[in-house]
């Protein structure tokens, strides 16, 4: 049996649940900069706080759950059934739009030597992302750095990093976790999932 249910998280913590009119739509985009987004009606709820709290669509399969990422509302349109009912009309994106929208305020200094975990570490603080699964990489400035300008968002500091020591943009997995990786070419020998027409899914 398939259910769905919608959480809504304050502190990271569930403690509302929203009502849909259908289950939301929800888009995934490798090559995008914030990767997965939601996009659904739901009915208006007065407890929820709309800047900052965080929904977490959920779908449940023979009763166990299966989290299906986590999202900031990011627009919210209005309206209204002709029997007055309040809606809704949601698009939130994961948890990488706190990352587009925390900039820089100066011209930040790296010295040469300085590790890249470091720095990405700096700026996933400050846009406070917690929640973090990070591959070390070894790898260190090779000279200072004063690359970017003011206002330049962290998510873009960080990707241009990552892109440097030839690890994955930034991703947000369906816990919320930030994924921080290695990028490997796809490969015949790293296949982890089969079909059989017989089976299934392996």
């Amino acid at each position: 049996t398939i259910d769905f249910r919608l959480d809504v998280l304050r502190g990271g913590v569930p403690y509302e649940k929203m009502v849909y009119t259908q289950p939301p739509t929800i888009y995934a985009n490798y090559n995008a900069a914030i990767k997965m987004t939601m996009r659904g009606t739901f009915l208006h709820h007065e407890k929820i706080d709309y800047l900052n709290d965080e929904l977490r669509p959920v779908m449940m399969v023979d009763g166990v759950d299966h989290p299906l990422g986590i999202y900031r509302i990011m627009t919210c349109g209005d309206s209204r059934s002709a029997a007055g009912i309040h809606y809704d009309e949601i698009e939130a994106y994961d948890r990488a739009s706190r990352l587009t929208e925390a900039k820089t305020e100066t011209w930040d200094y790296w010295a040469a030597g300085t590790a890249y975990d470091t720095i990405i570490s700096h700026y996933l603080m400050l846009a406070g992302i917690k929640h973090v699964a990070f591959i070390p990489s070894n790898a260190v400035l090779q000279s200072s750095r004063e690359d970017w300008d003011i206002g330049t968002d962290y998510l873009t500091i960080i990707n241009t990093l990552l892109d440097e020591i030839n690890y994955q943009s930034l991703w947000f997995d369906n816990s919320g976790v930030a994924q921080i990786q290695p990028y490997y070419a796809p490969s015949a020998n790293a296949i982890q999932h089969t079909y059989s027409a017989n089976s299934g899914l392996k």
